[in-house]
């Protein structure tokens, strides 16, 4: 959020639960927390800005299409959208740079994407097909299927020109593509995988997780030995 009405107020909590938390953090590259914005006078007008340095775009879903997002390319959404993880398969999320699991979203609403540099649609027609260097991809719609290939066609001739893999679309659908990769270095990317403190809010709640399930089994093993009465326990 950069600037706001005061008329507008904000909430922040674990939206959908413990474990959707923990999804949108170690699945989804996002924060734990969920920040809510709601206009209690009824309108109001408030300014989203990325950490990243490039544009937005603005997806509309209609509640016919599911899209795709790669790893902290989601920037926020109306309430009428629903937001998941969802894997697409260990070949597709290692050579497509966009993560095994991508954020999904489907409903009714709006949907604004953050790329690095600008960030181009794409629309395909039925059958049209379209390549997409790995590590350019912001989203695309459910309708456009794709496919790991190897940008120069063979193996030898990709890596020797440096374009190694690459993401073949096939049409219809439409597909959102940013000009610039996501900066290698851990301290410029840590915007783009939630943040370090989203990771560590992470693990805290996932150490708080275990503690509960290692007090619930010694709880339970208690009650077991003392139901034997005096404690002891025979082996015949």
């Amino acid at each position: 959020m950069v600037c706001m009405d005061r008329s507008i107020r904000l909430r922040s909590g674990l939206h959908g639960g413990l474990m959707q938390g923990l999804s949108r953090v170690f699945l989804q590259g996002e924060d734990a927390f969920v920040s809510t914005f709601t206009a209690e006078a009824g309108s109001g007008e408030i300014v989203f800005a990325s950490s990243d340095l490039g544009d937005l775009a603005i997806i509309v879903l209609d509640g016919t299409t599911k899209w795709h997002i790669q790893r902290g390319g989601f920037l926020c959404a109306s309430p009428g959208v629903q937001l998941s993880s969802q894997y697409q398969g260990l070949r597709k999320g290692i050579f497509s740079e966009a993560g095994l699991f991508t954020i999904t979203a489907t409903g009714f609403g709006q949907i604004v994407l953050s790329s690095f540099g600008s960030i181009m649609p794409k629309e395909l027609q039925q059958g049209q097909q379209y390549v997409v260097d790995n590590g350019h991809l912001v989203a695309w719609s459910s309708t456009a299927e794709y496919d790991i290939i190897t940008a120069g066609g063979k193996l030898v001739t990709s890596f020797m020109s440096g374009e190694g893999f690459a993401c073949k679309f096939r049409g219809p659908g439409r597909i959102y593509i940013q000009s610039h990769q996501c900066p290698a270095t851990p301290g410029q990317a840590n915007g783009r995988r939630g943040g370090q403190a989203s990771g560590a809010v992470g693990l805290c709640l996932v150490g708080l997780f275990c503690c509960m399930f290692m007090g619930f089994i010694v709880i339970f093993l208690v009650a077991i030995f003392m139901g034997h009465g005096d404690g002891k326990i025979e082996f015949r």
